[in-house]
């Protein structure tokens, strides 16, 4: 998708850096990071306007800032198109139970769409990029967060990795399955 177009879709700039994400925004699974990033920090990333998409819970606090574009919760199909309209996408979680756990999704997601990408080193994204460490964060670290986003949005470097389809990840569970059955 052209990141042009995708910007005058949804009303976006086409002169701003735009670094952002789309899912859900609970605190706990660290999407106040961005936030934290362009709240008159000392490493500030200055110039870049930041873009949000995605469930939250009541009283979730978004700050409210020119630098801020907050599409709130959007339709699936428009995901990709919020996605398309980054030059770099985030992939925030934390240390805990589901961020130590959970399936990367919304990582594979930004793969498929070719856009630079940072993520905090938590659960399988730190196996994902153990050979791109200059692509991770450290898990509420304002600064290696704006450390992480502005090498990368110098470099732009897109990965070549494999993205399992949800056929692969059946063929997975069938596996387990079978094993599992096999002992029993």
């Amino acid at each position: 998708m052209d990141k042009v177009d995708c910007r005058k879709t949804i009303g976006l700039p086409q002169d701003i850096v735009l670094v952002g994400s789309a899912g859900a925004m609970n605190t706990h699974r660290g999407a106040d990071m961005m936030f934290q990033a362009n709240a008159g920090h000392s490493g500030e990333l200055e110039g870049v306007h930041f873009v949000v998409a995605g469930y939250r819970p009541a009283g979730t606090p978004i700050p409210k800032a020119d630098t801020i574009h907050d599409f709130g919760l959007i339709p699936f199909e428009d995901v990709p198109v919020l996605l398309n309209s980054l030059d770099l996408a985030v992939v925030y979680n934390r240390k805990s139970q589901f961020g130590d756990f959970c399936f990367p999704q919304k990582f594979y997601e930004i793969l498929a769409c070719r856009i630079p990408v940072i993520a905090a080193d938590v659960g399988e994204m730190s196996i994902l990029l153990n050979n791109y460490p200059h692509l991770l964060y450290e898990d509420g670290n304002v600064d290696s967060f704006i450390l992480a986003a502005k090498q990368q949005l110098a470099r732009r470097e897109l990965l070549d990795l494999d993205i399992p389809t949800w056929r692969d990840q059946a063929l997975l569970l069938e596996e387990l399955m079978e094993a599992v059955s096999v002992k029993s």
